[in-house]
């Protein structure tokens, strides 16, 4: 996670090294994840440039967290855009006393035509820390979230919406059909508080890996010729046995 923005001299990816001394386990993959955390003074800018390319290369996934109104309509209409530096993920600071923005429909729509997403981090709603951006803890911290996130919940309408723990202490954690029913209790129907921890997350993780192609193309084309095609173009060559010529 870092604050403001990212600072090609002094910024140093930490996952690397940590991730090297991880155990493997078979079926478990890791993924390195930059949180930014926007503010008044990211509005200037916060790094994401071509010229930094080669930092945020190094990351699965980009996620911004807005605190500004100005913040919040650069993460949705400039930042989902597909290009290298592709931020998939907008977090909302839920446990805040009051959202700093408004969730406009245009900018909600356009962030998620782009293929964003916007997370909610529940460790908020049982009043744990750790929840991104500050914001309270306790009592007061579920009440901002629950208000906070069926606002979110209104405003997508339950698409595009990743559930995330954002859990700094173990006891917070919950299982995953907890998390889904907490999830329906904002009004999304089941199978969209499902999807928001299962399909969701799984969609993410592929346009993530669009980030390292040129203009989000996840792999080069091939073309493949129909197997009828090929028979047909057999039958037609009589004796001759050699193979058919592509043409344009």
């Amino acid at each position: 996670t870092v604050e403001r923005k990212v600072d090609p001299k002094v910024h140093i990816n930490t996952l690397d090294a940590l991730l090297g001394q991880l155990r493997k386990r078979d079926g478990v993959v890791y993924l390195k994840r930059l949180t930014i955390i926007l503010d008044e003074e990211s509005e200037k800018g916060f790094g994401l440039t071509n010229s930094n390319a080669s930092i945020f290369s190094g990351y699965d996934l980009i996620a911004l967290a807005p605190t500004t109104a100005a913040s919040f309509s650069l993460a949705c209409l400039t930042h989902t855009l597909p290009s290298p530096l592709t931020a998939h993920i907008i977090s909302l600071p839920l446990t805040l006393p009051r959202l700093p923005f408004n969730l406009r429909h245009t900018l909600v729509r356009s962030a998620l035509k782009n293929g964003a997403v916007f997370e909610l981090n529940y460790v908020g709603a049982l009043g744990g820390e750790g929840d991104v951006g500050g914001g309270e803890a306790g009592a007061g911290a579920k009440r901002n979230w629950w208000a906070a996130a069926r606002e979110v919940a209104r405003v997508t309408k339950g698409k595009g919406v990743l559930v995330s723990g954002g859990v700094v202490n173990s006891g917070d954690l919950r299982a995953p059909r907890d998390v889904a029913n907490l999830i329906t209790v904002l009004g999304l129907p089941q199978d969209a508080a499902h999807d928001a921890s299962t399909r969701v997350p799984q969609c993410l993780i592929l346009r993530a890996q669009t980030r390292r192609t040129y203009r989000a193309v996840l792999s080069e084309p091939k073309v493949v010729i129909p197997p009828q095609y090929l028979a047909s173009n057999d039958r037609s060559s009589g004796p001759s046995h050699d193979a058919p010529t592509a043409q344009s």
